[in-house]
């Protein structure tokens, strides 16, 4: 094997392992919020068996559930990336390159942010939970 055939090898590689965090990521973002909105959603239907109110919770589930679709977001902005980087491999035009180089680089920091957000959203909403908590006592 010529050291041009290990690069490549190691570049697929490298790939394989960045596509493999990116959906463990997304994957997490999407089951951490899914369930904090389902067990917000059983908190509030115990709060009105109870006959109390269910607006402090009301927020934490509109966090968790915002986690949700942005996570849901950034999972089909991963496919829009995947697409402006193959475009790039797969380009025969020189000059364009950069073009689309640039736009796979704007989808891959997009879907990073909404990633990002997705978590946030989990941790505003757990701050809601424990506020909601709080409030009922």
């Amino acid at each position: 094997m010529n050291d041009e055939e290990r690069d490549f090898n190691v570049n697929i590689e490298m790939f394989r392992t960045v596509m493999t965090a990116a959906h463990v990521a997304l994957r997490s973002a999407v089951i951490i919020n899914g369930g904090a909105a389902v067990a917000a959603l059983a908190f509030a239907g115990s709060l009105v068996q109870h006959g109390k109110s269910v607006s402090p919770v009301a927020m934490a589930l509109a966090c968790f559930g915002f986690g949700v679709f942005l996570a849901a977001l950034a999972t089909g902005t991963t496919y829009v990336t995947q697409c402006k980087y193959y475009e790039e491999v797969s380009s025969a035009q020189v000059n364009s390159n950069d073009e689309v180089a640039r736009r796979g680089s704007f989808w891959r920091w997009t879907t990073i942010l909404l990633c990002a957000l997705s978590y946030l959203m989990f941790v505003v909403g757990c701050g809601c939970g424990v506020w909601a908590l709080g409030s009922l006592t």
